[in-house]
């Protein structure tokens, strides 16, 4: 017989940071991490593309804003990136047949030749920088040191070398993970919390689905809390997650169909529009596998004449124009939103981001309760 419990919502995630739901909202929209904070939820705000002094003013407006409330900011640590260097160094590391084959899509596609200075406006938003080097993200985690934010998630990297410093300044810290050896090695490391992140999940994901790699994590990581995480639409997959030994659900595509998100219009339709077989899982972009909607553009780099992908940081330094001259030129046949998961399938439309937590819960709840699980 199933054992019942009075509010399956309220876990040991929820316990350790006073939260209403079990829902961590990650993104790259402040206005989107603020309203999720504020409405109970817990919101990570991603600031790898920033400098240190964006990422200083953009977490002291946070901090204004949530009265106390507790929240994250993501920082990229990789090993993958390299430890130092300047732009000009990549870029002359980058073989001209690559340079040739972004033309060749230009011209294919009809994709206006049009470069972006540095520090122009991107859909209303400063570019993001797109150099990542272990120097720079030295700098950024040096910010959220200074301000003691609740929590340091590492979406991307192994965070082990900064867990002690973390710690001292009463920072909690949270792995992001695809494999079973990486939550174990993370687990052994220290983190405070683990995010098992499927394949289905939108952005950079391991190569396991969600309903399998979520139990392996909980039962590798007894102890640290798990979150589970890709392709979350709905509320009964969040009593899925919770079913599963995970303590929350950590989730992206979700809220950038929501009213507060500052998505381009034409990204946000495009995803509404999407079924779930529409994504795909590739490393075109930056040189990292990730999941995002797929259009003829992307499957043009699965083709024989397309060139190997380079490593980072040059395959984004290779694409970043490209990208950026469809999104603001709007070639709508090209154009895709990027950190797409299969969960856009069960998103078709625009809601408040409070509404979108809160029928999450009641459908969560509901669940339980057909099930005769509700004490």
């Amino acid at each position: 017989m199933s054992q019942k419990v009075s509010n399956p919502l309220e876990t040991q995630f929820t316990r350790d940071w006073g939260l209403e739901y079990p829902i961590v909202s990650f993104g790259h929209c402040r206005d989107v991490i603020i309203e999720i904070t504020k409405a109970g939820g817990f919101g990570v705000y991603g600031v790898a593309g920033m400098s240190p002094d964006e990422i200083d003013r953009e977490i002291t407006f946070i901090e204004q804003q949530v009265g106390g409330r507790p929240f994250g900011v993501d920082v990229i640590v990789s090993g993958s990136m390299p430890a130092t260097g300047n732009r000009e160094e990549f870029e002359a590391q980058i073989p001209q047949e690559h340079w040739d084959w972004i033309q060749k899509l230009r011209e294919e596609f009809n994709i206006p030749d049009f470069r972006h200075p540095d520090g122009t406006m991107i859909n209303g938003r400063p570019r993001a920088q797109r150099m990542f080097t272990q120097e720079v993200a030295r700098a950024q985690l040096e910010v959220l040191l200074e301000h003691r934010v609740p929590l340091f998630a590492c979406a991307q990297g192994n965070p082990a070398f900064i867990i002690p410093e973390m710690h001292q300044r009463g920072v909690k810290v949270l792995g992001l993970i695809g494999l079973v050896r990486q939550a174990r090695r993370e687990h052994e490391a220290g983190v405070d919390y683990i995010v098992a992140h499927g394949q289905d999940g939108g952005g950079h994901c391991g190569p396991i689905g969600t309903f399998t790699l979520t139990p392996q994590v909980v039962k590798a990581c007894p102890g640290t809390s798990i979150l589970a995480a890709g392709g979350v639409g709905c509320g009964r997959q969040v009593a899925a997650s919770l079913m599963l030994g995970a303590q929350g659900v950590w989730t992206g595509t979700a809220w950038l169909t929501s009213r507060e998100h500052d998505i381009d219009p034409m990204a946000q339709e495009k995803i509404l529009g999407a079924r779930s077989e529409d994504t795909i899982r590739n490393n075109w972009g930056d040189g990292a596998f990730r999941r995002h909607a797929t259009g003829p553009l992307d499957l043009r780099w699965h083709d024989a004449d397309a060139p190997p992908v380079l490593p980072r940081p040059m395959q984004s330094m290779l694409t970043r124009e490209l990208m950026l001259q469809i999104a603001d030129n709007k070639v709508e046949n090209v154009y895709y939103p990027t950190g797409t998961g299969q969960g856009a399938g069960l998103l078709n439309e625009v809601k408040p981001a409070r509404q979108i937590m809160e029928e999450w819960a009641n459908e969560c709840l509901e669940a339980f309760e057909e099930r005769g699980m509700l004490s």
